[in-house]
């Protein structure tokens, strides 16, 4: 009897888990099934109950990760799959979709490691070749991104459409605009009726007018008008100087002329190159000893990396004031911009500039030829669409002038902002803030010369800059501009101390 009960109850054993396993199965069928007839929602509800029962049943795992990839849940998806790939037996159809989950998910070096166990496991090689560009080229390796999309065409040229469209696009980064326009061109031979077609042709097109009005001459003709209420930087206070404090006419208005040619030619590739000349007067019609005039030459060579961009630019200009030269300036500026998001970008570099006054100097303490030693950190915001950007900076610098009296160490902050109203009209406004530390006590200081402190000291200055401007384009290279700046020093010489308001119209045509 006991031996009929034992083998009684092994049958029933037997049976209920056949039973099990057979519910099971027909389980994870009908949530495969919900799944291949778009019942989404209905499908995860089964597949998850699946998982739940035997949650290292890869093949569950992994139509489960298709059914949250069809609801949107991504994240979900991804834990799905990957238990898909390592559980055993792995769901080799898992290595495709996940990848490209993370990719969408920017979890790039986590898509990484699955190329390269999809690669060991030389599974899906063409379509596996193609994801890796497309991980390649979002960490901005661009060069090994195209020869990975080319790989993949290769391989398998249903993948041909889509590699050249990648590699097009990398090729606009790269600025190889004309090659791309060319792969695009090609792309459309291959199915003129594909959706990747009409992409194509859109791109084409576009390029095609970028080339079109990019100008590898520009021309720029300005003329203005400007009042200047402080042109001599009268101090705020009496301070004891006949000669300064019976100044009357401190302001004047001016003329203002300025003629501007760059040249900027098209280099295909991470290149570019632009060289300008730049002519500027200012004519007063009363204080003509502060007429003055520059001629500038500039240039900069750069080269895009792809995760930055590295620049070079550097500038000469002479200036004359009334009539007799008054100065040479050399400047170089070093420059490093990287993204920080596609609208946010940071800008840091050093800079040197090589000053010459060329006036006598009586007193070998206020000789202000120098050599300026800086740094520069910007970040730049762009907003809405590119209508607006915001620039903030921080520059600090030495000045090691030969004359003692000048020598000094600033800081500098400035900010600005800039806004579209419309495609014709911008206003901007901006401000500065110049610490100015001179570093040697002052020879004048102490010597009882008006203007000047009464004991030895070294210099202070904080001078604080306001500007507003506003620009209509009345036509195609032509626009009207008007100007206003505030701007007020304070420092321990009273001499130094002094306030200004500056008004300009400006007209200037652009071809």
């Amino acid at each position: 009897m006991k031996k009929i009960h034992y083998l009684t109850k092994s049958v029933v054993g037997l049976i209920f888990f056949v039973s099990h396993l057979a519910y099971g199965a027909n389980l994870l069928e009908l949530g495969i099934k919900e799944l291949k007839e778009e019942n989404y929602e209905e499908a995860v509800e089964i597949l998850r109950s699946v998982r739940e029962k035997d949650p290292k049943l890869t093949i569950a795992a992994f139509y489960l990760g298709l059914a949250y990839k069809q609801i949107g849940e991504y994240k979900l998806a991804v834990e799905n799959l990957r238990d898909a790939l390592r559980y055993e037996p792995k769901i080799l159809d898992a290595y495709p979709v996940l990848i490209e989950l993370l990719l969408s998910l920017e979890e790039v070096e986590e898509a990484k490691f699955w190329i390269e166990e999809a690669d060991r496991a030389k599974v899906f090689p063409a379509q596996i070749a193609f994801l890796k560009g497309i991980a390649l080229s979002k960490e901005g390796k661009n060069r090994q991104a195209i020869e990975s999309f080319k790989r993949a065409k290769e391989l398998d040229s249903s993948f041909a459409q889509a590699s050249d469209f990648q590699i097009a696009l990398l090729y606009i980064k790269e600025r190889r605009l004309k090659t791309a326009m060319e792969t695009f061109r090609e792309l459309q031979k291959i199915d003129p009726s594909s959706d990747f077609s009409a992409l194509a042709k859109d791109y084409e097109s576009a390029l095609g007018r970028t080339l079109s009005v990019r100008k590898t001459w520009q021309f720029s003709l300005g003329l203005g008008y400007q009042y200047d209420d402080n042109v001599v930087l009268k101090p705020d206070k009496t301070i004891g100087i006949g000669v300064v404090d019976r100044i009357a006419r401190k302001g004047d208005s001016s003329l203002n002329a300025n003629l501007g040619v760059a040249f900027s030619p098209y280099i295909e590739g991470g290149w570019n190159l632009s060289i300008q000349y730049a002519f500027n007067l200012v004519k007063y019609s009363r204080l003509d000893n502060y007429d003055n005039y520059l001629h500038l030459l500039g240039g900069s060579v750069g080269y895009d990396f792809g995760k930055f961009i590295l620049l070079l630019p550097t500038a000469f200009y002479k200036v004359w004031l009334d009539d007799k030269e008054y100065s040479d300036v050399f400047s170089v500026r070093p420059l490093v911009s990287f993204p920080l998001a596609p609208n946010q970008f940071i800008q840091t570099g050093l800079n040197y500039t090589n000053r010459n006054i060329k006036r006598p100097i009586i007193d070998p303490a206020e000789n202000r030829d120098s050599n300026i030693y800086g740094a520069n950190l910007s970040y730049l915001f762009a907003f809405l669409g590119d209508k607006g950007a915001f620039k903030l900076s921080y520059e600090p610098y030495l000045e090691d002038t030969k004359g003692s009296n000048w020598e000094n160490q600033t800081h500098r902050l400035t900010a600005s902002l800039t806004y579209s109203i419309t495609n014709r009209l911008r206003i901007g406004f901006g401000g500065e803030v110049s610490l100015v530390r001179y570093r040697n006590i002052h020879t004048l200081s102490g010597s009882g010369v008006p203007g000047f402190p009464s004991t030895p000291k070294r210099r202070r200055d904080e001078i604080y800059t306001l500007n507003s401007r506003i620009a209509y384009q009345i036509l195609k290279g032509l626009s009207l501009g008007a100007n206003y700046s505030y701007s007020k020093s304070n420092s321990n010489f009273d001499i130094y101390s002094y306030q200004k308001n500056t008004f300009s119209l400006n007209l200037e045509y652009i071809f």
